[in-house]
């Protein structure tokens, strides 16, 4: 009888690990070939240029900036090798959390070996709009959600995503043909990436001023786990010797002077350089009537080209002794075809 019921069971757990394996093999190969990351550049999705980094030869990139898509509406990696000859890639999404940033630093590790991590503080508040009071958070409540965000949906989500990009890309399932995948395979392998993460954008939508930007001494909190992530990024950086710059760029939209200091005080506790845009356009001659795209939300091509001037001012005087620049080393010559093949897509004078 014993026998039997142990038949069973085996019989059983034998059925039930073959259907798991097979699965999570299936998954594999969806998330390898028909919907890799490598070819998210071809998929209409919100990761789309979040992921041209893999396609940055091993070794190459020198300036990575990580954060939502105030970033990669900002800052332009070919003004910055115009100006410096550094190297850069941007690894944004929009409404992207220090959650999935960590994770796409991991990604980048993987290989990449950047001297600087611009990282964008819209990201630690995306979703508020209006100032919070701050509040301290009992010794108790730090550690029950210091144990909990590891088992937090949206993390479990996002290193899921991570290993099972068809997890994604699932909204390709749509459109989803034979043809498609091979000829997506074929561009994959031809594909050089020319914007290095940057969005393209020349629309021109006026804003109105930023009234919530005035002086004040009031901190808008910064949530506790989104500081926890952050930390994290800063602390992986410091053990590998990668200097960690804050930085928030310009818009009307979601920025205040409250986050200004909540971010100034993230900065300073990590020991590490903060740069706020919002604070200096009579400095970088950047124009709300012009350098937007959407009314204040993201800067367009013009307002990026400004914010990205100063950066390489600000790279060259902070980092020369560690960044490189490259632009009469052969061995980067993509770089300058990459420059030529960007200014010809969009048009640039």
């Amino acid at each position: 009888m014993i026998k039997k019921l142990f038949k069973e069971y085996w019989r059983s757990f034998t059925k039930l690990f073959a259907f798991v394996l097979a699965f999570v093999l299936s998954l594999y190969f969806l998330s390898t070939y028909v919907f890799s990351k490598t070819g998210a550049f071809a998929y209409n999705n919100t990761y789309n240029k979040a992921y041209s980094f893999l396609f940055e030869p091993e070794n190459t990139i020198e300036i990575a900036g990580i954060g939502n898509s105030n970033l990669y509406s900002a800052v332009v990696p070919m003004t910055i090798y115009e100006n410096t000859g550094y190297t850069s890639t941007i690894i944004s999404s929009p409404h992207q959390s220090t959650q999935l940033s960590e994770i796409f630093l991991e990604e980048l590790l993987e290989t990449q070996s950047p001297k600087v991590l611009l990282l964008e503080a819209d990201m630690l508040y995306d979703g508020q709009t209006t100032y919070k009071a701050s509040k301290q958070k009992s010794e108790l409540s730090k550690r029950i959600n210091t144990a909990t965000q590891l088992l937090s949906s949206d993390f479990l989500q996002n290193k899921i995503q991570s290993v099972f990009s068809v997890f994604i890309f699932h909204d390709r399932w749509k459109s989803f043909s034979v043809k498609q995948f091979v000829n997506n395979a074929r561009e994959e392998q031809s594909f050089e990436t020319i914007d290095h993460g940057y969005y393209f954008n020349d629309t021109v939508r006026p804003a109105k001023a930023n009234d919530e930007m005035q002086p004040t001494d009031l901190v808008q909190d910064i949530d506790f786990d989104e500081k926890a992530f952050f930390n994290e990024i800063v602390n992986t950086c410091k053990g590998k010797g990668i200097e960690v710059v804050l930085i928030s760029v310009p818009t009307t939209h979601s920025w205040s002077y409250y986050k200004h200091n909540g971010a100034a005080q993230l900065a300073a506790e990590n020991g590490i350089d903060y740069i706020d845009f919002n604070l200096l356009y009579d400095e970088i001659g950047f124009d709300i009537s012009k350098d937007f795209r959407d009314a204040g939300h993201h800067c367009n091509f013009s307002g990026a080209v400004k914010v990205s001037n100063y950066l390489s001012d600000y790279l060259k005087e902070k980092y020369s002794d560690i960044l490189t620049d490259t632009r009469d080393d052969e061995s980067y010559a993509f770089w300058r075809e990459s420059n030529e093949a960007f200014k010809k897509e969009y048009d640039i004078a």
